[in-house]
């Protein structure tokens, strides 16, 4: 073995030599050991020469100090190695570095050549640090000379070269500057990245005559970015600068079309002489949209407030007339979303009829939902919502939510706060509204789920009455047992499942169009739709249907692609399937229809809730003889109805709204409700509480009178008691004012019920909002009634539109953004969409995504962005 072993030699075993010994392993060669240890030495490099009267290592610890003080080395100034707070000289004593093994490498030595001068580095910021002192307050401190603040501040100003000066220790930054010549103490928070150039910004600004001398000297650039030197207009440099920014910025195409961006850009072309400098950053852009939104916050706040006078069937509450703002009550719509990072937010929005005598509303809080969606933990978020806007009194309607169990609970949180705070009368069914939508989508939704168990019941019931079923209605059973639904679903995935597939889809339509391929039932020609397939989705009402339907009208081609492509191996639902599916879409367009009846924003829907609800169940029901073989999914979806449709029988607020609606009024109780039903029919009288009768009492006194509230509303009547020389009568007492007041209610009640001028065909062609304006003195009692009432919402589709809305604020790109930035922009935008609206009509609507979504019901393939 001429070389030794690595392994024999350290000992181990060594598969190659077995048969030699390793007990007695040869040990490692030691370096001779030094005759002296090196001492502790330390190193002092000046950034000039600098003669000393004795060796720095002979110099105590305070006299290094001082040394080092006065003669900084080049390595401070050229911003190199970071070194800890208070590391003043490099040291190689034994107290401050670790111990290691003797090194046996020569030691280098120094170079005699001149060291290379550092570049000061313009991120080191000292020209900003050289201004700025640390503070722990953003005030000043109680108890403070302020005087000598400044002496410190000159004193550290003077005890170093600028470019020795370094970000300041401390919670907050305070310009030095700012407390000198004015006594102001302004401060930023000490954040790792962004002050820096708000603080050169405020020096440049606010303090040019005392910054710029220091920092120009150093050459360096205080305006880091874009050189806006011989930058002129033209109309090709505008264009071409703008799809610049659309490009770097991933902006839409159609920004430019953005009424406030277009005005923007006129307002910058007004400026005498606009700098960059006078384009707001993100901190004053940020602080600009939380100001506005405290300005619409006390615009709403303003717009809310109501009548004192209350004329309200419901909560039994009667005062005399003081006009301010909005008539009537104020009802709500509240419902829950989710951002991109699992973040809940819960939209509110405000309806009431205005002092112009109009239907509006406010999105008032988009406000995050921190901790569990219980039902009291949402009931306490939102009576801080109502009680920050002022609704917490009597100005507060009706509130409409979906019908989620945690929303039951809310509403039982809201009636015990209610109650303990002594407010009003609240109650957790009398004030609830159901949302119509939400209760068609409970119904399709559980009509879709039995249509298996609707093939099986056919059959047991065909057996039990002993009934022989042939080959159709067998294979239509079949059809129906086979999960329709779930096969349309995913034949639409794998006809959307590539870019490839939609663009040859595309292409077949065409192509079969062009050729006059496809055929209908009769064998015509039939052109179909160029659009794709559309998929459905758990959280759009309605999308399922209109997935099924757009299925069955493109099924000529989805069978025409397929076959073309047989690699593809794409699931075709049969000609059975199609036949069911077919019978299926005939009962859901039914529902769809309903809910979209319900779903409008700008007319008042709540009249229609329980006509519509009570057709719909009549209809399903001659749809469940028209198609007996689906007839027991579809006494699920009505018995679903029916659960509904008897809490909201029990709510007031629906017959009242039907009574004040001119072509329905007690009609259609009267044709359609029992008995028993008749009997509980809501009379519009007044019982009014002992306080109430107390107040008429008081205020009638103060006028030695007793005046009708007809007389009183009636311009009219007011003028000719104002001309009259008749003396004043003698003052009533509270039941004999009380007898009068019911009178003069059955008197307009009478005269309710014998106006005839619209019937059940005018369903629809009546301006509930305009027709009240026009009767507000021939009927001012009803009238009253009718503000509180118009703007019950019967679906929480506003809060919906919020969310849609939401969804382009909260984005991938942006998911960092904070819960108050979020709710702030979204009131906001709500707020000037709703303005830009007035322009156009005198409805306004929540409905501001329109620039967004295609109103058409056809997706066109050209703008297809899905996957």
């Amino acid at each position: 073995m001429s070389a030794t072993c690595y392994w024999c030699y350290t000992g181990h075993d060594c598969d190659e030599h077995r048969d030699l010994l390793h007990s007695a392993s040869p040990s490692l060669p030691l370096p001779p050991a030094p005759k002296e240890l090196p001492q502790p030495f330390h190193v002092l490099i000046p950034s000039q020469p600098r003669t000393l009267t004795k060796p720095f290592d002979q110099c105590s610890s305070s006299e290094r100090a001082k040394i080092v003080a006065t003669n900084p080395t080049p390595n401070a100034s050229s911003g190199g190695t970071k070194r800890k707070s208070g590391d003043t000289a490099f040291s190689t004593s034994s107290e401050s570095k670790r111990p290691c093994a003797p090194s046996t490498q020569p030691v280098a030595k120094p170079e005699t050549s001149k060291p290379k001068e550092s570049r000061p580095l313009v991120s080191s910021a000292w020209d900003v640090h050289m201004c700025i002192q640390g503070c722990s307050t953003r005030t000043p401190p109680k108890d403070t000379d302020l005087n000598s603040i400044q002496d410190s501040d000159a004193a550290y100003q003077r005890s170093k070269s600028p470019q020795e000066f370094r970000r300041p220790m401390g919670e907050f930054l305070r310009c030095i500057y700012c407390l000198r010549n004015s006594g102001k103490w302004t401060t930023w928070t000490n954040q790792s990245g962004g002050v820096t150039g708000r603080i050169r910004e405020h020096m440049q600004k606010k303090h040019s005559e005392e910054f710029l001398p220091r920092v120009q000297p150093a050459h360096i650039s205080l305006h880091a970015g874009i050189d806006y030197s011989g930058l002129e207009y033209l109309s090709e440099t505008f264009a071409k600068s703008l799809a610049q920014w659309i490009a770097v910025d991933d902006q839409a195409m159609n920004v430019v079309e953005c009424p406030e961006f277009r005005k923007l850009l006129v307002l910058a072309s007004r400026a005498p002489n606009l700098q960059d400098t006078d384009i707001p950053h993100q901190t004053k852009t940020t602080k600009t949209i939380n100001e506005l939104y405290m300005e619409e916050k006390s615009r709403i706040k303003h717009d809310l407030e109501v009548y004192t006078y209350q004329f309200d069937i419901l909560f039994n509450v009667y005062s005399l007339p003081n006009l301010q703002n909005a008539c009537g009550r104020v009802s709500i719509t509240s419902d829950l979303w989710g951002d991109p990072n699992l973040r809940s937010y819960m939209a509110v929005t405000a309806h009431y009829i205005n002092h112009e005598g109009y239907l509006a509303e406010h999105l008032i809080a988009f406000r995050r939902v921190r901790g569990h969606h219980s039902g009291e933990n949402l009931g306490r978020i939102l009576f801080a919502i109502l009680n920050e806007f002022g609704l917490t009194n009597k100005k507060l309607g009706h509130i409409t939510l979906d019908n989620a169990s945690n929303n039951n609970t809310l509403m039982e949180e809201l009636e015990i706060v209610f109650k303990q705070q002594g407010l009003f009368t609240f109650g957790r069914t009398l004030n609830r509204i159901r949302c119509f939508p939400h209760v068609i989508n409970l119904s399709v939704t559980t009509l879709l789920k039995q249509l298996p168990e609707a093939a099986r019941w056919f059959r047991r019931k065909a057996a039990t009455d002993g009934d022989a079923l042939d080959d159709d209605i067998l294979d239509y059973l079949d059809a129906l047992e086979s999960e329709l639904v779930k096969s349309v679903r995913d034949s639409v995935k794998e006809m959307r499942k590539t870019d490839l597939r939609r663009d040859g889809f595309t292409e077949s339509i065409k192509l079969g169009n062009f050729h006059g391929l496809f055929k209908d039932e009769a064998g015509e020609t039939v052109i179909l739709p160029v659009v794709q397939l559309k998929r459905d989705s758990e959280t759009r009402w309605s999308s399922t249907l209109n997935m099924i339907k757009q299925y069955l009208e493109l099924y000529p081609a989805v069978i025409r692609y397929s076959a073309e492509n047989p690699e593809m191996k794409i699931l075709v639902i049969s000609q059975r399937q199609f036949d069911v599916l077919q019978d299926l879409v005939l009962i859901l367009e039914v529902l769809d229809s309903a809910q979209e009846l319900l779903s409008a924003e700008r007319t008042p829907t709540l009249a229609l809730a329980l006509p519509v609800y009570e057709n719909l169940i009549q209809v399903l029901y001659d749809r469940a003889i028209e198609f007996p073989m689906l007839q027991y999914a579809i006494d699920c979806g009505i018995k679903k109805l029916d659960a509904y449709v008897a809490t909201t029988r029990n709510t007031p607020a629906y017959a009242i709204a039907m009574a004040i609606n001119p072509c329905i009024k007690f009609r259609w109780i009267d044709e359609h409700w029992d008995r028993v039903q008749l009997s509980k029919k809501p009379k519009i009288s007044l019982a009014p509480t002992t306080a109430s009768l107390s107040n008429i009492h008081s205020s009638t006194a103060k006028n030695s009178t007793s005046p009708g509230l007809i007389s009183d509303l009636n311009p009219s009547v007011l003028e000719s008691r104002t001309l009259s020389s008749s003396p004043p009568q003698p003052t009533l007492s509270a039941g004999d004012l009380l007898t009068r007041h019911m009178i003069e209610v059955d008197s307009e009640l009478l005269r309710w019920e014998a106006f005839d001028q619209y019937d059940g065909m005018s369903m629809g062609t009546v301006n509930l909002v305009e027709f009240w304006k026009a009767q507000r003195y021939a009927f001012p009692l009803l009238y009253q009634v009718a503000m509180g009432v118009l703007p019950i919402q019967a679906s929480s589709v506003s809060s919906e539109r919020a969310f849609s809305s939401s969804k382009m604020t909260c984005t991938r790109e942006r998911s960092k953004i904070s819960v108050d930035n979020m709710e702030h922009l979204q009131v906001l935008k709500h707020s000037l969409h709703r303005r830009r609206s007035d322009d156009q009509d005198n409805y306004q609507t929540l409905d501001f995504m329109a620039h967004v979504v295609n109103p058409n019901s056809e997706e066109e393939i050209d703008g297809d962005t899905d996957d």
